[in-house]
């Protein structure tokens, strides 16, 4: 199964306690007003990847210490 992916990045230590992994997702419909992801809305943007992908990005991300909840 594929997704459209607009950013991942880790270590993620901003976002809740420890170190996270980070996908951001492409394609909102949903435009609230002051949102500040934005280039997130369009779904045609950003880049395919296959789910199997993300959770074997997740895995090296555990391996290099990612905690918390996924």
């Amino acid at each position: 199964m594929e997704v459209r992916i607009s950013g991942t990045h880790f270590p993620l230590e901003t976002l809740g306690p420890g170190q996270r992994l980070g996908i951001w997702f492409q394609g909102c419909a949903l435009a609230c007003p002051g949102c500040m992801s934005r280039h997130t809305w369009a779904p045609e943007g950003g880049t395919t990847e296959e789910v199997s992908g993300l959770l074997r990005m997740w895995e090296e991300a555990l391996g290099r210490g990612a905690e918390g909840s996924p």
